[in-house]
């Protein structure tokens, strides 16, 4: 089916109509990352089938009524694609607060993120130096790769940020 893959970098964002160009040149390669995905396909056998949900904060939303309302639209968007009749969810963010509200509306949607969750950060963990991280970065980038291609499994991904690089 077609796909429109968008590649962004700083100041530039490039967009892929045909998705069997952009898998025959970028490919993941990093055993780590293809071990772990590997693994959510036979512990979650109806990933697939969920939405992926991706629920933004730290440096996108920094006060609280902010990541409150935020969340909040997201969680009617999600009401809006059956949230409510039981559609399963599978959720990744990198804040913690975000995600803790997030369950309120929808506590038995499954949490994924790991590592980026005990060290959110309003600055954006990305932002973050390896002096403040109390975890290793390259652990930290293994965990948000695995997150986004988590999140492409899904049938569709809903974000809090119209401009995520994980959402249509």
């Amino acid at each position: 089916f077609p796909v429109t893959i968008g590649l962004s970098n700083v100041g530039r964002r490039l967009f892929y109509l045909d998705s069997t160009f952009f898998s025959n040149v970028f490919r993941v390669i990093d055993s780590r990352v293809l071990d772990k995905i590997k693994d959510r396909l036979v512990r979650i056998p109806f990933l697939r089938q969920a939405y992926g949900i991706h629920v933004r904060g730290t440096d996108r939303i920094n006060k609280k009524f902010s990541r409150e309302h935020s969340v909040q639209l997201l969680a009617a968007n999600m009401v809006m694609h059956g949230g409510l009749n039981g559609e399963k969810m599978i959720v990744v963010s990198d804040d913690k607060q975000s995600a803790l509200i997030w369950k309120r509306f929808f506590p038995g949607s499954l949490l994924l993120s790991e590592l980026s969750i005990q060290v959110s950060s309003t600055k954006g963990n990305h932002n973050l130096s390896k002096e403040i991280l109390s975890v290793n970065k390259d652990e930290m980038n293994v965990d948000l790769l695995v997150d986004f291609f988590t999140l492409a499994l899904t049938k569709k991904v809903i974000s809090t940020s119209r401009y995520s690089r994980f959402a249509d």
